[in-house]
């Protein structure tokens, strides 16, 4: 019972430490989630596959090099927790990536789009002078 009460005296001693941080980053998702939606033609569907490789690589770097910044090596991880531990901490970050490159990708291809559209071609092709 003692482990249970030290391991949620951690977590809430961590989470106020971060506290700060956490509201940052919510307001700037808010924000972001909030410019994408504005226009009338949110590339929400295109945006998710910018999102899921964002997550992807996220995840993967985090995975490599979470133990090392930690001072530990993968040979330190020796029980089944310490890996459920570092898979779950980059599959946290990967969603936490994908959570901001979504609406960011959706964003920049709405504005792509209208670019497209100012200049009077389709996307991706230059007009010829």
């Amino acid at each position: 019972m003692y482990e249970i009460w030290l391991g949620l005296n951690i977590v809430a001693e961590i989470v106020a430490e971060q506290a700060t941080w956490a509201v940052v980053a919510w307001v700037a998702f808010v924000v972001l989630v909030a410019a994408a939606a504005r226009g009338r033609r949110a590339h929400w569907k295109h945006g998710g596959r910018y999102a899921l490789w964002a997550a992807l690589a996220v995840g993967a770097v985090t995975f490599a090099l979470v133990p090392g910044a930690s001072g530990a090596s993968f040979a330190d991880l020796s029980y089944a927790v310490d890996w459920a531990l570092l898979v779950a901490l980059a599959v946290a970050a990967g969603a936490i990536a994908a959570a901001f490159a979504w609406p960011a990708a959706a964003l920049a291809l709405h504005r792509a789009e209208r670019a497209s559209a100012r200049a009077g071609g389709p996307p991706g092709q230059r007009r010829s002078a």
